[in-house]
């Protein structure tokens, strides 16, 4: 698996610590969702100023 989380061999984790990457997990898709999108609509701008030339 590519996000897989993994816990140490040893198996003391602090729930805190799988929550705290969880949510930086969370917070990367979140952003490269924005990143993406805003990338296709300067893209579809750029698109339809040619067209309209």
């Amino acid at each position: 698996m590519m996000l897989q989380i993994s816990t140490p061999i040893n198996g003391e984790t602090s729930s805190s610590f799988l929550d705290n990457q969880l949510l930086f997990v969370i917070l990367g898709l979140i952003a490269l969702v924005f990143v993406i999108i805003r990338v296709a609509k300067f893209l579809s701008e750029m698109d339809s100023s040619r067209a309209s030339k």
